[in-house]
């Protein structure tokens, strides 16, 4: 639920193991930062299942991590890549993620799992800059 930590370390983690090439158009843009953020969940195991693209209420939250001990906090975490496209700047990529959270609903799963508190995160990549922010 800290957002700004959360912020300061994928952004450490960008910079320190991340090319610039890695980084460059990819179809869709999120993929390589979606297998980016798994990796560096997976850790998590133990004690939360991380999942990637499963239903949530009415749609396909990017990651989950649906706690295995219900009471114990649960998260979505939704990606984003500014359109460039459109123009779209980081704030509205940002708003974007969050409207997308709370209107599908993905939290669904993790209340039925029993998890709490439910944290729900918007990560917008920028090249090798992240920008996220607490639902």
């Amino acid at each position: 639920g800290q957002a700004e930590e959360v912020e300061a370390l994928v952004q450490h983690w960008l910079l320190s193991a991340v090319s610039f090439y890695d980084t460059a158009a990819h179809s869709p843009p999120e993929r390589f930062y979606h297998g980016f953020v798994l990796g560096l969940l997976v850790d998590l195991s133990g004690s939360h299942l991380v999942t990637s693209n499963r239903e949530s209420g009415y749609g396909r939250c990017d990651v989950l991590l649906t706690p295995r001990k219900p009471g114990s906090p649960g998260v979505a975490l939704e990606l984003k890549v500014p359109d460039k496209r459109r123009d779209q700047t980081v704030k509205q990529a940002l708003e974007a993620a969050h409207s997308q959270i709370r209107e599908r609903d993905y939290a669904a799963a993790l209340r039925a799992a029993g998890a709490s508190p439910i944290h729900s995160l918007a990560l917008v990549f920028d090249g090798k800059e992240v920008h996220v922010s607490a639902a």
